[in-house]
């Protein structure tokens, strides 16, 4: 993914990490064109920089985004393609920048609609919310996430069905600290059938 920017030369030193879950946008025909020079992909293929060295905004990598929208500031969604992918291999960010990262390695995974990214950009917000006072609400509502409030306080908790794409919304349900089980202090998920259990 390429873009004119201020700091298109900007690079921080890039360290080795485990797979990645990221976003990557590309032309009509799964091709980038980093710099003008055409590279092509192809979903579920992996790909490997060769040990080159790793930047984030330069050749020499595999570019893809953390958060979905980010994306869109890439490749346009009305003439651009999306997929799911796993980075992994040397990571380099920008911590003033976008979630752009490059690495070293990528795996294509599969294609992505709009709404398929703009679903987990509000579902993976929020994996654990935790309030501390009187009248406090812990709310959580994107896939597996966990609430914790304390004395006074209440959770709110989504649950979704992982064996269909996209996630389908089965359950969300709150409560008052001191009710239905749920102690002060101590993590809660919420289960499918709406229950709430400890959270590890």
């Amino acid at each position: 993914m390429a873009r004119s920017a201020e700091n298109d030369d900007a690079r921080l030193d890039a360290t080795p990490a485990a797979k990645l879950v990221t976003y990557k946008g590309y032309n009509k025909d799964l091709s980038c064109s980093p710099d003008g020079v055409k590279f092509q992909y192809e979903i579920g293929k992996t790909y490997d920089n060769g040990g080159r060295p790793v930047r984030r905004c330069g050749d020499g990598a595999f570019h893809s985004v953390e958060m979905p929208m980010d994306a869109w500031s890439y490749y346009g969604p009305a003439k651009s393609r999306y997929t799911l992918t796993e980075a992994f291999g040397d990571i380099a960010r920008d911590a003033n920048g976008d979630s752009k990262i490059a690495s070293a390695k990528i795996t294509i995974g599969v294609e992505l609609s709009l709404g398929d990214q703009a679903h987990s950009a509000t579902t993976g917000n929020r994996a654990h919310s935790d309030v501390k006072g009187a009248n406090s609400v812990a709310v959580a509502v994107g896939r597996n996430s966990t609430a914790t409030a304390h004395e006074g306080g209440a959770i709110s908790l989504a649950a979704y069905d992982d064996n269909v794409w996209p996630p389908k919304l089965v359950a969300v349900r709150s409560s008052l600290v001191g009710e239905n089980g749920i102690e002060p202090g101590k993590k809660y998920r919420l289960t499918t059938g709406g229950e709430f259990e400890l959270a590890a």
